[in-house]
């Protein structure tokens, strides 16, 4: 009896220490974009998460654990050795240090299918001064093993941060000292964007609907469903301060991804179905727009009250989607369909303005 007793501590104890495992990521040394700033260069990189031991968590083994991740050597380490060794730079340009506020990674189900999710938020520093603070948000979809994936994605968003910022240094005085006054004025932009640089996603435009050439995914032969649309809503924000004045910019996207869009009968009815599904997104996307329009912020606690708006809304987007799915049997029931049609008709209608 001790003996099977023995056995069963040591077995506990070593599943356990293996749940506690972190998976790193190697961030490959090459760069995707090849930008070269031009006002400016990096001279560190500061983590100032409170907690910096993971990255995030993503499923991963036979088994798809949730395991916890985290870039080789720390965040901090692995971004300033990525970008010393891919990014070309002028040191007698402005000396700017990264500050890492935000680095989460996380992954959902999205039909059959895992999608790991990516918000960097990047602060540049100069002699101390916080100049601007600059989120990316990225998505992907991942197989077995997501960590090249992520890896990539990681690549992708510091690029576009130090391009953007790069951009912004080039239009901005750059001697502005962050204001420690919590009492500052606060400017709030939000902007919606209806064209999209990526040549594989279409962001929402009333007046430009979907084509079934649109649908470009492969279908899923062990589907049931005559078509799928893969859309959601991408949200970025940018802080600037000047004196005691802190401005946001925000932009949001309701966009249709047509490499993961899939149509097997290409008929009308089912192109107005998946339209519909396009639009509830948009009807989403533009409520948290209104939203952030009407919300009163605090500086020091910007970022958790955006991004707890931009989830309840991506969350009711997703409750609408099941719902209409639900009750029209996925376009099946033409009465229901057409009940549909016209709510969410009415419901974008009352966006014209926009």
């Amino acid at each position: 009896m001790k003996y099977i007793l023995l056995l069963s501590l040591i077995a506990t104890l070593s599943i356990t220490c293996f749940s506690q495992n972190i998976k790193t990521i190697k961030l490959k040394q090459k760069a995707i974009t090849e930008y070269t700033p031009k006002y400016f260069h990096i001279t560190g990189v500061i983590d100032e998460r409170s907690d910096t031991t993971t990255i995030g968590t993503m499923r991963a083994g036979m088994m798809n654990r949730v395991t916890p991740i985290n870039l080789e050597g720390g965040a901090a380490t692995a971004l300033y050795t990525f970008i010393q060794n891919t990014a070309k730079q002028n040191t007698s340009t402005s000396a700017i240090t990264l500050v890492i506020s935000q680095l989460k990674i996380s992954e959902k189900a999205v039909g059959m299918v895992e999608q790991a999710d990516l918000t960097m938020t990047i602060g540049f520093s100069e002699n101390g001064n916080k100049l601007i603070e600059l989120t990316e948000t990225a998505y992907v979809k991942t197989g077995i093993d997501a960590s090249a994936y992520i890896g990539i994605m990681i690549r992708q968003s510091i690029e576009k941060a130090i391009a953007d910022f790069d951009n912004w240094k080039a239009d901005n005085n750059t001697n502005n000292v962050e204001s420690t006054d919590l009492q500052q004025k606060t400017n709030i932009q939000v902007i919606m964007l209806t064209a999209s640089e990526d040549a594989d996603l279409i962001y929402f435009d009333k007046n430009v609907p979907l084509k079934i050439s649109d649908f470009a995914g492969t279908p899923d032969d062990l589907s049931l469903a005559a078509a799928l649309t893969f859309s959601g809503i991408n949200m970025k924000y940018e802080r600037s301060t000047n004196g005691h004045s802190t401005s946001y910019k925000i932009t949001i996207a309701p966009y249709f991804d047509k490499t993961r869009s899939w149509c097997k009968k290409k008929i009308p009815g089912v192109l107005n179905h998946e339209q519909m599904h396009f639009n509830i997104t948009a009807i989403k996307a533009y409520e948290l727009s209104k939203a952030i329009q009407s919300y009163t912020f605090t500086n020091e606690n910007f970022e958790k009250e955006i991004n707890a708006l931009f989830k309840k809304y991506d969350s009711e987007n997703g409750k609408m989607q099941q719902q209409y799915d639900k009750e029209t049997s996925h376009g099946q029931k033409a009465d229901k369909q057409k009940e549909w049609n016209e709510k969410i008709i009415r419901l974008l209608s009352e966006y014209d303005s926009n």
